[in-house]
């Protein structure tokens, strides 16, 4: 399923992460693979994001492609940068449990309150909004598959088995 870019930012909306670095006013996505390396991003010089056959590929205007297999990427962070921009240090600690997962979900360390949460396909399709009294999440009727969580603004992957 392909998503432009301008939906991609409405699913989802991420708070700043990355290295030290001077920078302008970017709109960044910052990938975070298993291995906890970074990739940054500069969102102006993508023409779409999509998805496709367990992918993230990323097109940019110079008319390359870019893929990264999705069972490798632990996060992916949209957000902006202006002036100093230091990595979010303490989301490291936020993370879902246990992954790969069969009935349901536990998130430890919610950054910030929680105000909200939702389950995503990789393809962006909204299949589960679940009320904010809870870090403990059902998943057990979803199909098996690679789901994106968002809460609050952040968004972690788990595995549906």
């Amino acid at each position: 399923m392909c998503m432009n870019l301008k939906t991609t930012l409405l699913v989802f909306a991420f708070s700043c992460w990355g290295m030290v670095s001077v920078v302008s006013q970017n709109n960044l996505l910052n990938i975070v693979q298993a291995d906890n390396s970074n990739k940054t991003v500069d969102l102006d010089l993508l023409r779409k994001i999509t998805f496709s056959a367990g992918n993230l590929v990323l097109n940019y205007r110079a008319g390359n492609t870019e893929t990264s297999d999705i069972s490798q990427i632990r996060k992916l962070v949209f957000g902006t940068s202006t002036g100093l921009w230091d990595s979010y240090a303490s989301q490291d600690s936020f993370h879902v449990y246990p992954n790969p997962t069969r009935e349901y979900i536990q998130l430890n360390e919610i950054p910030g309150n929680l105000s909200g949460i939702a389950i995503y396909t990789t393809g962006g399709l909204k299949v589960m909004d679940v009320p904010p009294t809870s870090n403990k999440i059902d998943v057990s009727p979803l199909a098996p598959g690679i789901y994106l969580v968002k809460v609050n603004n952040h968004v972690l992957k788990f595995s549906k088995l």
